[in-house]
């Protein structure tokens, strides 16, 4: 995913990281037990300058930071099935 001058990837065992040349990637740690993120698969990244959401499994919740990646808070999504993208519409975004 591509925002502004920053790009982010994520994946297994919840890597998330961003770079804003591609050679360099900070690593960007979501809340949680550290001990749980090898049950964390991220799937997909939403980012619109500061605005980033993230989801993946487990599909309860979404991640949220509106500060570049600093802090994040978690959504919950009421939801088991796992979330495999994010779309934007008019404000919204959706997990699905």
């Amino acid at each position: 995913c591509h925002s502004g001058n920053r790009w982010w990837v994520c994946g297994d065992n919840g890597m998330l990281l961003s770079s804003e040349d591609g050679k360099g990637w900070t690593q960007h740690f979501l809340p949680g037990i550290r001990s749980d993120w090898d049950l964390i698969s991220l799937r997909d990244i939403v980012a619109n300058g500061n605005e980033i959401w993230v989801c993946g499994n487990p599909g309860s919740v979404v991640w949220y930071s509106n500060d570049g990646g600093q802090i994040w808070n978690v959504i919950a999504t009421n939801s088991n099935a796992t979330a495999n993208s994010l779309s934007t519409f008019e404000n919204t975004i959706v997990a699905y």
